[in-house]
């Protein structure tokens, strides 16, 4: 019940993080006239947030379980 609790929490939190992350660039990128280069680059610094992100939360799921286990 605990651990799953815990994992619900992690998920939440990180799932808002990058929600709210993706939402700012996103409005930086699109309402902002940028040039295309500086475009490119937001759109690169999105998608390695992302995979960044995805990496973090598998790492502290992982890390919950384990905790959990012993």
């Amino acid at each position: 019940m605990c651990r799953m609790i815990a994992i619900r929490k992690i998920l939440v939190s990180a799932l808002f993080i990058r929600q709210r992350l993706c939402m700012y660039l996103m409005h930086n990128l699109w309402l902002h006239v940028l040039s295309k280069h500086q475009k490119l680059m937001w759109i690169r610094v999105v998608l390695l947030t992302e995979s960044t992100a995805n990496v973090l939360i598998s790492y502290r799921l992982m890390n919950t379980l384990y905790m959990y286990e012993y």
